[in-house]
């Protein structure tokens, strides 16, 4: 298994281990991965973007950051839905699941669809010593190309390796 610092621009096939000042994550054997974008500064605040996929690297995405203002699980599955409010969904309709834990963390199961498919997020919240509490989604594509579900096993893989700081 290879470790790499986690840098912009990244790409390959699983498994590599990538870490960040935000988490390290395990991009399990049959996925391809990109880090679409990683950027931090001396305050602690930041986002990681990797998306990754069977056929193609644009099937799901883990983010990670610092820069969203929640403070529990539930405001981050509201953070969840509000951006895609915000966003192209103005018309989609959401429904929250159940909670599950992969490896130390629990996630809860948000279900997006609108106009052009859907996807499901596993969405968490991870508090840091330092205040700059961690939003974590995990989320997979339903549309005609991309038929990654977030129950499939390389991506409960990358769920439970994930580890957040």
């Amino acid at each position: 298994m290879i470790t790499a610092e986690l840098q912009t621009g990244d790409s390959g096939e699983g498994e590599k281990t990538l870490d960040s000042d935000f988490c390290t994550v395990t991009i399990p054997k049959g996925l391809k991965y990109n880090v679409y974008s990683y950027y931090h500064d001396e305050d602690a605040l930041g986002t990681i973007q990797i998306d990754f996929g069977k056929k193609y690297t644009i099937e799901g995405r883990l983010e990670v950051s610092t820069t969203r203002m929640i403070s529990s699980l539930d405001d981050a599955v509201e953070e969840c839905i509000r951006v895609r409010n915000l966003n192209t969904y103005k018309e989609g309709k959401s429904e929250i699941g159940e909670e599950v834990t992969y490896g130390d963390t629990t996630y809860k199961e948000v279900k997006l669809s609108h106009e052009n498919g859907a996807e499901t997020c596993l969405v968490s919240y991870y508090k840091r010593a330092d205040g700059k509490d961690i939003y974590v989604e995990i989320r997979a594509k339903e549309t005609a190309l991309d038929k990654l579900t977030i129950d499939d096993p390389l991506v409960q893989k990358l769920a439970e390796s994930a580890v957040y700081k």
